[in-house]
């Protein structure tokens, strides 16, 4: 029979299906075939009738590894050849794709043969109007089911006008019709039309069954949906807790149509950042599916999906994957791969992928769900984004901005069309746009967008929401880009780390990330005992949370090693060394080895092999970091004005042999600093300072008299009077004031140059706090 084929059962049988899918993989002319006799459609007709979700309970059955043979050792021969080669995972996969195209194209068929069928049944007293009409709503419900948005909406606009002309308008069957097309209406992104026919089928269900039943229940879970997609969460959230209420009183605790409900509410929860509470709702929901629906059903992968995308929010990265793994598989057996819910879980688990730094899976895993949305989704819809976002994060995190900022300004357009400027779904990619802009040296531009995409998540989230608060970590860190490192350091330390550590707590990977940017700040800022009491929590944090091997991790280690070389304690340069090499020893092999996160760490260790003496170490170090950041970040990028001192810095260090080459690297760094970020710059300052001590160098003193008064006067306005930066410059000024401007350079016999101390580590755009996605999944 359709719905437990025998040959599924039997191993032999099983064996040559094996034998087809074993050689397709050598051989793609070899195809698995399934053939369905045409009686069977009209059985599967009856079956849907009698159970709407026959088909879903059909491919949760079939499981290949339930095969019998009449001799036990040829079942336990076959069994082992599949689990040696194929596995029996995907052996099912490939069964079940076949028998669902053959289930799916019956069902077209049926629903376009009783559409065709219905406008002859128009009386009302006509035994097969009611027929047809129950027909038109089975196989409209199984079309939606398996995503097949177009037909359904085909089927239940039929059913609706063949409803309307039986019954009026006014008739309680008429609620259901209103209800199962507004749902096709949500999933097409017809958010206006969906509302209007939940509000219609509410109308009708509160006049005809009054407050207290499963159907009033269903059209207030099925507005609060709506409500959700429109971003009104705390509307969302009343809505669901009156379905909630609802469906305890009459259907109890223990009903699967509550487990529904107590999983979308805990979506809810999430996207208002309420994290424990969403994952409370979802362990309920979880035990509840799990014993209605058994482990393989798509309300189980659904629950699961949630689940997962509430434990990412909580920072818990690995135990959200296996949930999300598990979710995936069932979905791919049961609803098929290019399900639009499959490929919005598939694109959750990229998500989840990128924030353990498994690039290459978030990429294959991210492109497939953009892949499968295309093809099953109108051209604009909201849902779309997800994946766009999604791979933008990816491409970021393995340095390929032009693509990420294009994927992410892609995503933005798309939400702005479909949503609305003001929507919080449209601010989220705004933020993703303006990350990408401060990871390309574009400040200006980036806190454009930040600004306008924090006015929105803070009216519509409220200023303590994690959304809000990336937003803002993002503003600081483009306000450090432009040299605003109190500014920034204010931003942090007073709004976002207060409220990270209130909502997320102190241990979370979000937190951990502030704290570090924190950190680098306050080594800007000469703070460097607080700088490194942060960036330790911040690593120890990391250590606990991350895989050994993430790039957040090494970054802050580089950050750390920055700080303890400032600190000027006993060893420093060593310990610094150590941090430095721990950092890369992490993410070999993670990211590309020209990224700017290696190129950074490579900066701070030619800073370290300055304070050493070594200078041929020093050039080596220097010459890598500018080729590397030539090559990723482009010629013009602010962070090559550091790599162009550092080098400058190294050749000053190798004497008189290489000062022509190092006023060249010092013209090349101020050249790229005033181009892109001005003169009011701390690393102008920093380039200022050290020409100037090459030209006292190079017996220039008035020279370089003029360039300290520049960086003195710079580093006063932006790094205060008593910051030791500033006073390192006003030392090496302060004997080079007493030269007049006509006297001779030799009657200054006495004058020592005073040498300047390495610079500390420097800031450069990159650290970026990845977010976990919005839980949307389908109710």
């Amino acid at each position: 029979p359709w719905d437990d084929p025998i040959p599924v059962t039997r191993a032999w049988c099983l064996w040559e299906a094996f034998c087809a899918v074993d050689l397709h993989r050598s051989d793609p002319r070899v195809r698995l075939a399934v053939a369905v006799p045409p009686r069977e459609q009209q059985e599967l007709l009856r079956d849907l009738q009698g159970n709407m979700r026959a088909v879903l309970d059909a491919l949760v059955k079939i499981q290949a590894e339930q095969a019998a043979a009449w001799n036990p050792q040829d079942r336990d021969n076959i069994f082992a050849a599949i689990r040696a080669t194929v596995g029996f995972a995907q052996l099912n996969h490939v069964l079940k794709d076949q028998l669902r195209t053959w289930y799916l194209e019956a069902v077209v068929q049926l629903a376009e043969d009783a559409a065709g069928r219905a406008s002859d049944c128009a009386d009302s007293s006509s035994a097969a109007a009611e027929q047809r009409a129950h027909t038109l709503h089975t196989l409209g419900i199984t079309l939606l089911d398996f995503g097949r948005l177009e037909a359904a909406l085909a089927c239940h606009e039929k059913l609706l006008e063949l409803q309307l002309a039986r019954l009026g308008p006014e008739h309680a069957d008429l609620a259901a019709v209103h209800n199962n097309l507004g749902l096709v209406h949500l999933r097409l992104g017809h958010h206006e039309a969906a509302l209007q026919q939940h509000e219609r089928a509410l109308k009708l269900r509160r006049q005809h069954l009054g407050e207290l039943h499963a159907g009033t229940a269903a059209s207030y879970h099925s507005l609060a949906t709506v409500y959700e997609e429109l971003g009104q969460h705390t509307r969302a959230v009343d809505y669901y807790q009156r379905a909630l209420d609802i469906k305890l009183r009459v259907l109890g605790p223990d009903a699967a149509s509550t487990a529904g409900t107590r999983y979308s509410l805990a979506a809810v929860y999430q996207q208002l950042a309420q994290f424990p509470r969403a994952v409370e709702q979802g362990t309920q929901a979880l035990a509840t599916v799990r014993r209605c629906h058994g482990g393989q059903h798509p309300e189980t992968a659904r629950v699961l999906h949630n689940l997962g995308a509430a434990q990412l929010s909580l920072g818990h990265y690995a135990a959200a994957e296996q949930h999300l793994r598990e979710a995936l598989e069932i979905e791919r057996s049961t609803l098929g791969a290019d399900h639009p819910e499959t490929a919005l879980l598939r694109n959750t688990l990229g998500v989840a992928c990128c924030l353990l730094a498994q690039y290459e899976p978030a990429e294959e895993l991210c492109t497939r769900a953009l892949e499968a949305q295309q093809t099953c989704l109108p051209a604009g819809h909201a849902d779309l984004a997800e994946p766009l976002l999604a791979l933008s994060s990816v491409h970021a995190a393995l340095a390929r901005y032009p693509r990420s900022l294009e994927l992410a300004q892609q995503a933005q357009g798309l939400l702005r069309a479909a949503l609305g400027a003001d929507h919080a779904q449209t601010a989220r990619a705004l933020v993703a746009v303006g990350s990408v802009l401060v990871q390309q040296g574009l400040f200006r531009r980036a806190l454009t967008h930040l600004d306008d995409a924090h006015a929105v998540l803070q009216a519509r989230l409220g200023p303590q929401h994690p959304d809000t608060l990336a937003a803002q970590t993002l503003r600081a860190e483009a306000q450090a880009g432009l040299g605003l490192y109190a500014s920034a350091g204010r931003l942090l330390e007073h709004t976002v780390l207060p409220a990270l550590t209130s909502g997320l707590g102190a241990d979370h990977p979000t937190t951990a990330a502030a704290q570090a940017l924190l950190g680098m700040l306050c080594t800007e800022l000469g703070r460097y005992d607080r700088a490194v009491t942060l960036l330790q929590q911040a690593r120890d944090t990391q250590l606990a949370w991350l895989p050994s091997n993430h790039p957040q991790t090494a970054t802050t280690l580089g950050y750390l090693a920055a700080a303890v070389r400032r600190q000027g304690a006993p060893r420093a340069p060593r310990r610094a060394l150590e941090l430095l090499d721990d950092a890369l020893q992490r993410v070999c092999g993670v990211l590309p080895k020209e990224h700017p996160t290696l190129a950074d760490l490579h900066y701070t260790r030619g800073l370290l092999l300055l304070d050493l003496g070594d200078a041929v170490g020093a050039v080596g170090q220097a010459r890598r970091v500018l080729a590397h950041r030539r090559h990723v970040l482009g010629p013009d990028h602010p962070a090559l004005a550091l790599a162009h001192a550092l080098l400058a810095r190294a050749q000053q260090l190798q004497g008189v042999v290489g000062y022509v080459a190092a006023a060249q690297a010092y013209a090349a760094a101020l050249q790229v600093q005033r181009q892109q970020l001005g003169e009011q710059h701390p690393t102008t300052a920093y380039i200022f300072h050290h020409q100037a001590s090459l030209c006292l160098a190079q017996d220039q003193p008035l020279v370089a008299r003029d360039l300290y008064r520049k960086a003195l006067a710079t580093r006063r306005v932006l790094l205060g009077e008593q910051h030791p930066d500033t006073l390192e410059t006003a030392a090496a000024l302060r004997p080079l004031e007493l030269l007049e401007p006509d006297k001779p350079k030799s009657a200054t016999p006495s004058l020592v140059r005073v040498p300047a101390p390495p610079y500390g580590t420097h800031y450069r755009p990159g650290f970026k706090v990845l977010r976990a996605p919005s839980s949307r999944t389908s109710r």
